[in-house]
């Protein structure tokens, strides 16, 4: 059971830390060269929130795990990563649709 639960830390950490800053950093910093510091801030700020709800997906799980699928403050905690993670989808395709229009 702890291989599961490590299979799965490390998936869902890969994808917060590194996809999804990335992704959401991309859409929301402007073009134009940033300076470091405010580079970094803003990295912080994403890998602080991409903590938080991986942290939020796991507390959620395991009150699902405990209610047999009755809890929910359960659904909710699991919500919050899942639509972080679509939105982050979203916002990926469309700069990806923003590149393909001006080439």
């Amino acid at each position: 059971m702890d291989v599961v639960f490590e299979m799965i830390f490390e998936f869902f950490a890969e994808l917060f830390c590194e996809v999804l800053s990335s992704a959401f950093t991309d859409e929301f910093v402007p073009y134009e060269k940033l300076p470091k510091k405010k580079r970094e801030r803003y990295k912080f700020i994403v890998s602080i929130v991409s903590g938080v709800l991986f942290v939020s997906l796991i507390v959620g799980g395991g009150m699902l795990l405990g209610t047999n699928g009755k809890s929910e403050l359960g659904k909710i905690l699991i919500g919050f990563p899942i639509m972080y993670f679509l939105t982050a989808v979203v916002l990926l395709i469309r700069k990806f649709v923003k590149q393909r229009k001006k080439k």
